[in-house]
């Protein structure tokens, strides 16, 4: 069951990626032109995108959760698992994809270790001990482990947030 949803979570991932670098593209494009406000409604462009993306993924998904655990499973154990993991697969949809565009938006910005901080923090030190106390020591199943990978995307995309806010702000701070 675990192993459908992760396959399921990493397909519209593919389209977040490329709205990631497609918006860091735009971000970058306009920081070199020497327009700074434009990098920045790039950025928050790329992010208004991928959110209304992953939602409408998310809703289409975790309304059709019988169907698309049709699509991995014809075993009826398998389905009665999956089908309520999707439900909170559906979750990370909208952070996942929003923590990877602010991530190239912050890349693009020319802030590569800051980022890589904000995923440390998020997946590292968050995600991987809250997976592990959700199973572990709270006695989740697989719900669990989605629980702690949808808690770290909303963690890491907080920070990236805070941070591209924190650097457009400062490139638009007069001299």
């Amino acid at each position: 069951a675990y192993s459908i949803s992760h396959n399921l979570v990493s397909i519209p991932f593919m389209a977040a990626l490329g709205l990631a670098i497609a918006s860091g593209v735009r971000v970058g494009i306009e920081l070199g032109a020497g327009r700074p406000a434009e990098a920045r409604f790039a950025g928050w462009c790329g992010l208004l995108a991928v959110v209304v993306l992953m939602g409408t993924i998310a809703v289409l998904v975790g309304l059709n959760r019988g169907a698309v655990a049709a699509i991995y499973t014809s075993d009826p154990a398998v389905a009665a698992r999956v089908i309520p993991l999707l439900a909170f697969s559906a979750m990370v949809f909208v952070p996942d994809g929003a923590q990877v565009v602010l991530g190239q938006a912050v890349r693009a910005l020319g802030d590569a270790w800051v980022m890589v901080a904000c995923y440390i923090a998020a997946f590292l030190v968050t995600m991987i001990p809250l997976g592990w106390a959700m199973v572990h020591v709270f006695g989740w199943d697989e719900r669990g482990l989605v629980l702690a990978i949808v808690v770290a995307c909303v963690l890491a995309t907080l920070l990236l947030a805070a941070r591209f806010h924190m650097l457009t702000r400062r490139l638009l701070a007069p001299a």
